[in-house]
């Protein structure tokens, strides 16, 4: 129940976003996601600077086939950020969808 209300929270209210595992050659999924968006620094002790933003994307993704870890990319609205850490959202066993912690943009 829970994982068909994030999928339709994401699809409705979500827009087409890139994430982009480095390599030779770059690695492309199209997710849908909210964000990113400004985030407090909370514990500057742990590395979040002001300038990070959360974003919150779709589970699906495709060619990549691993969860976002830091380094990828997040191309949203033509910025470009580069991933910090990754959470996988679970619904029981199921990921409903990935909150990730970006920077740059």
């Amino acid at each position: 129940m829970i994982a068909t209300s994030v999928a339709y929270a994401l699809t409705r209210f979500g827009r087409p976003m890139t994430l982009r595992r480095r390599g030779t050659p770059p690695i492309d999924a199209v997710v849908i996601g909210t964000g990113p968006r400004g985030v407090a620094p909370s514990d500057p002790a742990a590395g979040t600077v002001q300038s990070d933003a959360k974003a919150t994307i779709t589970p699906g993704l495709g060619a990549i086939g691993a969860p976002p870890k830091r380094g990828d990319l997040l191309i949203a609205d033509g910025r470009t950020y580069t991933v910090q850490d990754s959470m996988a959202r679970m619904d029981g066993g199921t990921i409903t969808a990935y909150d990730l912690l970006v920077r740059g943009g």
